[in-house]
């Protein structure tokens, strides 16, 4: 994929390879977990990276966006129920895009930023499914236009959560938090660091935690996490992830919150899995999904289960799989 500048994620990649071997460090360092268990699933009817993935109402999962090739973003909306292990097509998105984020809020799907050079590149697009009515509507856009950013509902408010905002070379720390009630857009505090390309999650502890990424301005893959608490809109640093890595996913089941896949170094997909307790605030490895990916999608469905969705799976020069695997991890 490239951005606006011309420059791809691949260049992104391959300017950090020396992170690689302090990556490795980090894993061996860590204690394992050997709790939880991976089963493949019904691949997607449509391979793609970039794309989102949320939790709607009956346990179904939306599969959002994405792109189908190196740049060829899409409107594509499956659905997957996890009860029957099968696929349905829903109504497509209004905007084509990749690199977005989704969110169940009110049983609606909220399809959030992304990318689409044919747009003007980064979106502040909000879109929002109706499962009810089976309809698409637009609900204010963003304040901050931005893909590879990260969103998570806490306290029946959507905040979004840092973010590429031009397209190569601007990763955000900014944080915008949404009210369906009011239908307006609120700037919070940032994050004490820039991170696009990352991940994030809701904790047991109504903190939301802000997941590795990249950090543009330092070329640099990064680990750091922090967490934001909504009740005193502040953010504090907590253990970083043992892994260095941008694009992974992230979701939460029970009282652990899983790190998964992404990439580092010099074209390597990452497969790792690590676990964050907040109560203890450490980390953990536990089983690797079994197929390496990064831009992948991940949301918990029923019975606290993972569920991951496409990605990319390899990366040399140009040459790369896009993936319609799904893998469902039980805690």
């Amino acid at each position: 994929m490239k951005n606006a500048s011309g420059r791809s994620l691949i260049d992104r990649i391959g300017a950090v390879a020396v992170m690689a071997a302090l990556a490795y460090v980090a894993i061996f360092a860590t204690p394992l977990s050997a709790q939880g268990s991976w089963k493949t699933k019904a691949p997607m009817p449509t391979a793609r990276w970039g794309l989102a993935a949320a939790e709607g109402p009956g346990g179904l999962i939306y599969a959002v966006g994405g792109s189908t090739c190196f740049y060829c973003p899409v409107n594509t909306v499956e659905v997957y129920g996890p009860s029957t292990n099968t696929w349905t097509t829903a109504p497509p998105l209004p905007t084509p895009r990749y690199a977005l984020a989704a969110a169940n809020l009110g049983g609606r799907i909220y399809a959030i930023g992304g990318y689409n050079l044919g747009y003007g590149g980064p979106l502040s697009t909000v879109e929002v499914f109706n499962p009810s009515t089976s309809t698409w509507s637009t609900a204010p856009s963003m304040p901050t236009a931005r893909f590879n950013l990260a969103v998570v509902v806490a306290n029946g408010l959507i905040y979004a959560i840092g973010g590429d905002g031009a397209g190569g070379g601007d990763s955000l720390n900014t944080l915008e938090v949404y009210n369906p009630s009011t239908r307006k857009w609120t700037e919070l505090p940032p994050m004490l660091t820039v991170q696009d390309a990352l991940a994030a999650s809701l904790g047991d502890d109504g903190r939301i935690y802000a997941i590795g990424g990249w950090d543009s301005g330092q070329q640099t893959q990064i680990n750091t996490v922090e967490a934001y608490d909504p009740s005193t809109q502040t953010w504090a640093m907590v253990q970083s992830m043992p892994s260095l890595r941008q694009s992974p996913v992230a979701a939460a089941s029970g009282s652990t919150i899983y790190a998964i896949g992404g990439v580092y170094g010099s074209y390597n997909v990452l497969a790792n899995v690590e676990e964050y307790s907040p109560s203890t605030n450490t980390w953990a490895i536990v089983p690797s999904v079994p197929t390496p990916r990064f831009q992948a999608a991940a949301t918990t469905g029923p019975g606290g289960r993972i569920y991951v969705f496409g990605g990319s799976y390899y990366i040399s020069g140009t040459s790369y799989t896009i993936l319609s695997t799904v893998e469902a991890f039980t805690p």
